[in-house]
Parts: structure tokens; sequence; C-alpha cells
């Protein structure tokens, strides 16, 4: 069997400080010293974010190091509970280490007394609650992720460090370290949409922080959306539980109230008491109550469906570029006359997992709802950011896609340049926007004339597009006529795995659905336009393009000619 800090160097060496030697049979570990910063005490949200992204790897990359690893299990929760309040209640408890004290000796009886009057109660609540955690994967468990057991290195990446308390124990058994309690994971996690509505509002700022963490696990298959709904909640109060035990290991002090023992056991206790609340009212309500946002009264018919307006490309296509030409006059065909086109398999799914991961780990500080001066609010909740043209995000095959570019130049001719290359998201519980065009008519005296497209957006969704994520709204048809006669016309919903993409002319009429899921949903948006057209109503502020990174002299002539206009 081999140790923990042996398996986490092996498997995950990267993330935590490197294991020059040991000799575990005495407890001693050497380690190689981190040229880096420790997280400060009242990290950021976007460092939080890096150190629960980076957890989450740890997790589970060694996880299945665990048949391997003879490593201490957390305790089932009847015995938790029951060790809780034998705690709370002033009983002797069975423990490993020297200590033997109970609540009243390290807060003061008066204290003592009043959480076992407001606990004592709660009891059978308090172990309904956390049995929920039973139905979690067990994953290895922290169980002291402050932020000054992580560290910024000098290269940028961060790694986590003093795994000495690490149990195997229900997946989120650690997170109540980063939030000051379970209380706001709890209703993070079990907010309706509604509760997170309005700018800078610090539910949503906490759910972005908690997917940072649950996003990599999910995507691992150790994790389900309804799992992380009702249960990682209370897997944090198991955790809560778990950590108030831990000081019945400390010697019997006489308490003062102000100590600083005193102060962690009550912030907590008090915690544990506000998540009961919760509960008990039913503040939050199960996942599968939550209603979407209440749609407008009048809503026109969907079209029989999305696929009508879609080409699949080939993976040979794909690959090369060499769409057959019968592909491209009917990809021409379908976008004139609808305005829109669907273009399956553009990418591979492993591309734009790759992008994806890169935007989260890029861009994670604007995943919340606070206002920021570079970034663009297109709806509730729902903000537009430029890419830095920096890896990955100036890779020609993402932003000259292969297959898409011969449909772009049979659309736009061969001179068609990139006029911007932003991310719209969409966080979660962001309601429907308003039905829109990205511009105006540039001849409106022209009416109905079958007049060609001027420019058009390429959305590239990052995850895949569900009821429940949400995706654009299309009215086919309508980038002919104004924005009041559209009003009344079928639309159509594209329901997209990722790795597909689609194109809407710039008169298009749409808008954005509500994310009624616990992710944000991020799409890149690529408009291509002919080279004399400039938009000058959407970048107020922010530029269209960000090159400050990008050496345009190593580009092939064929993609430098899409950027030669800034």
């Amino acid at each position: 069997m081999q140790t923990l800090h042996t398996a986490l160097s092996n498997t995950v060496p990267e993330r935590v400080p490197e294991l020059l030697a040991s000799r575990p049979d005495r407890g001693w570990y050497l380690f190689a010293d981190i040229d880096g910063t420790k997280f400060a005490r009242d990290a950021k949200p976007e460092d939080r974010y890096d150190i629960l992204s980076c957890f989450a790897a740890i997790q589970v990359g060694i996880h299945a190091q665990y048949p391997n690893m003879g490593h201490r299990r957390y305790l089932p929760t009847n015995e938790l509970v029951e060790n809780f309040f034998m705690f709370v209640n002033g009983e002797e408890i069975e423990i490993a280490g020297d200590g033997s004290a109970n609540l009243s000796q390290l807060v003061g009886s008066e204290k003592a007394e009043g959480y076992r009057a407001k606990l004592g109660p709660q009891r059978d609540r308090l172990q309904e609650l956390v049995s929920r955690s039973d139905s979690l994967p067990v994953l290895l468990e922290h169980c002291d992720l402050r932020t000054s057991n992580a560290m910024r290195c000098a290269d940028g990446s961060t790694v986590i460090f003093d795994w000495d308390d690490a149990l195997l124990a229900p997946a989120g058994y650690s997170l109540h370290a980063q939030f000051s309690g379970a209380a706001r994971v709890y209703r993070a996690l079990r907010a309706a949409p509604a509760a997170m509505a309005g700018t800078d509002n610090p539910i949503a700022s906490d759910l972005a922080q908690v997917m940072a963490w649950a996003t990599p696990l999910m995507k691992a298959g150790l994790l389900d959306e309804r799992a992380l709904r009702s249960a990682v909640p209370s897997a944090a109060v198991a955790g809560v539980m778990h950590y108030v035990l831990g000081f019945a290991d400390y010697p019997p002090v006489v308490p003062d109230g102000s100590s600083t023992i005193a102060r962690n056991i009550t912030r907590r206790l008090d915690d544990l008491v506000m998540v009961l609340k919760m509960y008990e009212a039913s503040v939050a309500p199960p996942a599968d109550t939550i209603k979407q946002p209440t749609s407008p009264k009048v809503e026109p018919a969907k079209t029989s469906h999305w696929s009508k307006l879609a080409v699949t490309f080939t993976q040979t296509e794909r690959e090369s570029g060499d769409v057959a030409s019968t592909k491209l006059d009917e990809a021409a065909e379908l976008f004139g006359r609808n305005g829109t086109l669907i273009m399956e398999n553009a990418f591979s799914t492993a591309h734009i997992e790759r992008m994806r991961e890169a935007y989260l780990s890029q861009y994670g500080s604007y995943l919340s709802s606070a206002n920021h001066d570079d970034t663009l609010r297109v709806g509730d909740k729902r903000f537009m950011v430029t890419l830095a043209m920096n890896a990955p995000f100036d890779e020609p095959d993402f932003f000259a896609a292969k297959p898409i570019m011969p449909v772009v130049k049979r659309l736009l001719s061969d001179d068609a340049i990139l006029g911007s290359y932003t991310c719209v998201t969409s966080l979660p519980g962001s309601k429907d926007q308003r039905m829109h065009k990205d511009h105006s008519a540039l001849f409106p005296e022209a009416g109905e004339m079958a007049l060609p497209p001027f420019a058009m957006t390429m959305i590239v969704p990052l995850v895949d597009l569900t009821e429940e994520t949400g995706t654009t709204r299309l009215v086919p048809e309508s980038h002919r006529i104004s924005s009041s006669a559209s009003k009344s016309m079928p639309h159509v919903d594209p329901h997209l795995t990722i790795g597909s993409a689609f194109l809407m002319d710039f008169r298009l009429s749409h808008r954005g659905l509500a994310n009624r899921s616990l992710h944000p949903r991020p799409i890149v948006s690529m408009v291509y336009q002919r080279p004399w057209f400039r938009d000058y109503l959407n970048y107020d502020n922010q530029s269209p393009v960000d090159l400050a990174d990008l050496d345009i002299s190593k580009l092939s002539p064929e993609h430098a000619k899409l950027l030669s206009w800034l």
C-alpha cells in the first residue's frame, strides 16, 4: 500500500509539493520548497476559483489510486451525528489523540448550553440532512482546504499542501473551508434562479466558485447535476460537523470565549444553525421543483425542427476543409433563405473541451454578476468579453475553422475579415434576453429586397445547449424584415452538442434563453464581415478583437488577411 503523500506526488505532481524522501513508518516526509506565494486569507473569488479547480483536478487524478491506498475513511453519517452530539452535550468521546475536550470546555458552559438548546431539538433533522451525502461518491477530501494551505507558484499554477487531515469521504466534505461554513454552499446550490438576480450577487459568485470544483468532477463522471444540487450541500454540512469534532482532540482549557479555538467552533456552529433554518423552512426548493422564469405571454409557435436548417460536415471535411461543392451550395441556399445555418461536426469534441477549459481558466474572474469595466452586459447576468488572441484562442483551426471558412467566403467573398472575437457567457439563473437584431438594416429603404449579408455571427458553444442550459432562439427568415414584423414569426431553439456551430445573419432576430442549469453557458462569438463594414454599436467598453498577445507575422497570409484591418 502506498501512502497518501506518495500517491499524490506520483499521480498529480504538478498540483502538490514534490515529495523528495519519506519514512512513513515514522511519519517523516521531506518536500521540495515551492517558489510561490500563499493565497491571502481574504482571497478574491478568482483565487478561490483556482484553488477549487486545482482541488478537483487532484481528486479526479488520484481517484484511480484509492484501492492502492491504505488511507483513513470518514465516519458513517449515523456515527458522525452520534459523536457530534456527544461532543456538544459534554459526553466523553473515544478519540485517537491525547485530548478529551468537550464543547463546554472549549467555548464556555453558557455558550455550550445555548448551542445545546438550538441544536438538540434538530438532531433528527440534522441526521436526515447529512444522510443525503451517503449517495455521493467517496473521494479524497482535504478536510482543511483553507486558502493558506494553497499557493500560487511563480509560473502561475496552483498547488495545495498540508494533507495531514485528509480523508476518503463524500464529495464536497472539504468545501466549507472555502466558504466559511456550509450555509453559503447550501444556499448557492439550492437557490432558485430568482435568488441570483441583480448585479454583484453574492449567491451567484458563490455558485461560480462551487462550479469551479464541481465541473471537473462532472466531466470525469464522478458527479452529476442532481447529486450536486441535492447531496453535495449535505456533504458540506457533514464536513462542518467533522471539523467541529476535530476540536475534541484538544486538551481541555479554561475558556474565556475569546480564544481562536472558541471563535472557530462558534462560527461553525452558528453556520450549522443557519443551514438547519434554511433546510427546515425550505427557502430553496429541490432541484426538480425549480421553475423556468416566466416566458412572455405571447410566443409564436416553433417550426418543425432546427435540423432543417443544418448541414453536417464529414470528418474528412472537418480536418481538411475540402467541403463538397454540393454541400457548399446547400449551405449557401439555407443561409440565404433563412438567415441562419447550423453546422454539425464543425469541430471535434476534444477541441471544444480544450477551449472551454482554457476559457474557464483564463476568464474565471468574470463568472460572477459583478460589473466589469472591460465587458459589455448584454442582458440579465449575461456579459460579453473580448477574447485575447493568446493560446489557445490564437489557433487558426478555431478562429478560421477549415470546414467553415469555405462557407463564409461563399457568403461574404474571399475578402471577408474577422470583425470581432468575443465570448458571451450566460450565468446560472440568467433570464431570457429580449428579442433583438445585432445590427439594423444598412439600407432600410430597400424594404424586403434580397440584399446579400454584410456581416454574420458564428456561434461556437463551449457547452452542450439543452433545455436546462438554454440556447439561442432563432427566427428563420427574419433577416429581411423589421423587428416588429418578425415578432409573430415561428422560431427554433437548437439544442446542440459541443462541436456544432451556427451562423446568423447580422440582421436576424434572435434571443438568448434563460440558463436554468448550475453551469455558466459560454458561447464564443466570431463576426465575419465584408472589409468595408465596421460595427460602431457594440464596442464602447472594449475592442472587438484583442491582438496584444498575437504575432501576426507567424500566421499564414490567408489567416493574417482576416485581421489585416486592425
